[in-house]
């Protein structure tokens, strides 16, 4: 009825509002744990060049394989599996879980939250290959 879609929009808006408020201090808090020295660690470079190598070629391959079915043209599955690679939240959480339990290292936790950084920035890059301008070609 009327009354229960006005609750329903005022629940959205409220949830809305938190996340877009206390999102970036979630990330913020998270990336704060990594020890500085890491950073200078030349094996941190590497694992982290590998990790986002592995990171986007399994979400960008995953999704394509999976959504070419549906959309059946590689240019719009392409463009999905590019969507697909920024999508990290879960595995940040799951790191600084481990880090905080003891299971992951420092320098383990720096390659995982860097990879995670890195995905985040490149995937909206990476979706050139997708419709533009609303087209459905």
């Amino acid at each position: 009825s009327v009354g229960e879609s006005l609750i329903r929009e005022r629940a959205k808006a409220f949830s809305q509002t938190i996340e877009e408020s206390l999102g970036p201090l979630f990330f913020a808090v998270l990336g704060a744990q990594i020890p500085l020295a890491n950073f200078l660690n030349p094996g941190v470079d590497v694992g982290v060049a590998i990790m986002t190598a592995i990171a986007i070629a399994t979400k960008a391959l995953g999704a394509m394989v999976f959504s070419l079915p549906f959309t059946r043209k590689i240019k719009n599955s392409t463009a999905i599996g590019a969507m697909m690679i920024p999508r990290g939240e879960v595995g940040l959480v799951i790191a600084a879980t481990g880090f905080d339990m003891g299971v992951i290292t420092p320098q383990l936790y720096t390659e995982v939250t860097m990879m995670i950084m890195l995905t985040t920035l490149l995937g909206p890059l990476l979706t050139w290959s997708g419709p533009r301008n609303g087209s459905r070609d």
